[in-house]
């Protein structure tokens, strides 16, 4: 099963520690960042960081679709994941931090697959 993290920032920093805190739980195949921004203002170790600029040269006149100044920039990640064949893909905001001895891939697998109640 490929797992794609699509994680929306705009605060370098804040994303470095967010991946200094998950990389030792890693569950992820493919980490995707999207920024809210013109232009990319960080550098990343990953071949999947976009900001407008590479959203609007890939999607040109469909570039509207993918929502500007909120964290819902997120949903061009879940296209990239998508377009890498991701079976599972998993969203976290750049603040969140693991809880110890938890798998966290595995509560969130469980949560999708519960039926609803309703």
């Amino acid at each position: 099963m490929t797992v794609a993290l699509v994680t929306p920032s705009c605060r370098g920093e804040q994303l470095r520690l967010f991946l200094d805190a998950w990389t030792p739980v890693r569950f992820w195949d493919h980490l995707i960042v999207v920024e809210d921004g013109p232009t990319r203002t960080f550098d990343l170790a990953t071949p999947h960081h976009y900001s407008h600029a590479e959203i609007d040269a890939d999607l040109g006149p469909h570039a509207w679709a993918i929502s500007r100044r909120d964290s819902a920039c997120r949903s061009y990640g879940f296209l990239v994941a998508w377009r890498l064949g991701a079976d599972l893909i998993v969203t976290l905001d750049d603040d969140c931090r693991p809880i110890p001895d938890v798998d966290h891939l595995a509560g969130h697998r469980a949560a999708l697959e519960r039926s609803p109640r309703w």
